[in-house]
């Protein structure tokens, strides 16, 4: 698990996670930081976010190894494709709440905010991702 953290983030964490398919993927989490401009206002400006960041999905073969946004507001967990491109695969889909909600676990000591966001993704534990 590496825990280097990127420009205009609060954390970052990598997971090795075994996939429902047999396979093994790293996946890997930041945590935007809402002060920094970085963010796209059509990311974050109209849904009001609990949290919001960047995950990627690498060492799967068949994936696409490209950053995708995802938002957690009120409604649950949103993964936010850039240009059209499609969401992780289904065994991937899978794995990324409990994946989230060990990420939000972990990185609550520098977003104590995130809170509520947990809350939510607990309660949103076995429905699929939109």
């Amino acid at each position: 698990m590496s825990n280097r953290r990127l420009s205009g983030t609060i954390a970052c964490r990598e997971y090795r996670v075994r996939l429902s398919s047999g396979r093994t993927a790293t996946i890997a989490f930041a945590l935007g930081d809402p002060s920094c401009d970085f963010w796209p206002a059509a990311i974050t400006g109209s849904r009001e976010p609990l949290a919001f960041g960047l995950l990627a999905v690498v060492d799967v073969p068949g994936e696409a190894e490209e950053a995708v946004f995802w938002i957690l507001d009120h409604g649950g967990l949103s993964l936010v494709p850039d240009n059209g491109k499609p969401h992780p695969g289904e065994d991937v889909q899978e794995a990324l709440p409990g994946c989230f909600a060990r990420f939000l676990d972990e990185v609550g000591d520098v977003a104590p905010e995130l809170a509520e966001g947990r809350r939510i993704l607990r309660r949103s534990l076995g429905r699929s991702l939109h």
